[in-house]
């Protein structure tokens, strides 16, 4: 039986981070619907179209990142759709108006999802795992859920279900900590 070796296994490990990463943080937007759109005093249907752009931006990338990625480096592909990922959360720290919702997460934030997408990880994956393939990109892809690590049960009725207890106003709202300097939420 093949065994993973040590440099080959930073190839699962790139994997399975990068679904982690986007795995959970792209489900997040469900927990916070609600908490955000009281918060600003929107209508709920704000943050809908945030998502929804997000899920059409999200598709035409991953798309786009088959086609960069048979062009150049995949590793190049996935970093860039995780600095994308990580400037369209940051700046959703700062959102203000629903505008940046839409723009923020519905096309920074999901540009870097579908380049950053399981597509990718699978075809990096299997470039070094021909004879593991199946393991290999099980592993990677078990990211996406870790990455949404809030454990189900198994309801009265015989339903999975996850509970979330009431998120109040604000609830979404992070400091970034850079240099021993903190930058908090201007309001």
């Amino acid at each position: 039986m093949a065994r993973f070796s040590g440099s080959t296994i930073n190839i699962v490990v790139i994997g399975f981070a990068v679904m982690l990463i986007t795995g959970g943080s792209r489900f997040a937007i469900g927990l916070v619907l609600k908490p955000v759109a009281e918060d600003m005093d929107w209508p709920r249907t704000i943050m809908g179209i945030a998502a929804a752009t997000f899920l059409v931006v999200t598709s035409l990338c991953t798309f786009w990142s088959g086609k960069l990625a048979d062009t150049i480096n995949i590793r190049k592909v996935l970093a860039v759709g995780l600095a994308f990922s990580a400037a369209g959360l940051a700046l959703m720290y700062a959102v203000f108006a629903p505008w940046q919702a839409v723009i923020y997460y519905g096309v920074i934030f999901a540009t870097g999802n579908g380049l950053a997408s399981v597509a990718l990880v699978g075809v990096l994956v299997s470039r070094w795992f021909p004879n593991r393939l199946a393991t290999a990109n099980a592993l990677a892809v078990s990211g996406i859920g870790f990455g949404q690590s809030k454990p189900l049960t198994k309801g009265a009725e015989g339903v999975w279900e996850v509970t979330v207890g009431p998120l109040p106003a604000g609830a979404y709202r992070y400091a970034f900590n850079v240099d021993g300097v903190t930058a908090i939420d201007p309001r």
